[in-house]
């Protein structure tokens, strides 16, 4: 359940990357954006984490403008 996993993400790209793609399955954007911001910090020279999540919120975008 993502809000029982959101108290241990402390750190770890992988949890945070993964819970906002999978936001992101439930419609939530803001909630994949916040763990974007968190990721960010966490890879001041980028990352594969950042990159992924930054690709699939994009992909939400332009998806979400021809939604129904």
């Amino acid at each position: 359940h993502l809000g029982e996993c959101e108290r241990g993400l402390g750190n770890h790209k992988g949890a945070l990357s993964y819970t906002g793609e999978l936001a992101l399955t439930r419609g939530n954007l803001p909630l994949a954006e916040q763990r974007l911001a968190a990721l960010r910090p966490l890879c001041p020279g980028g990352c594969k984490e950042v990159s992924d999540l930054e690709l699939a919120i994009n992909r939400f975008k332009a998806e979400g403008s021809r939604r129904p």
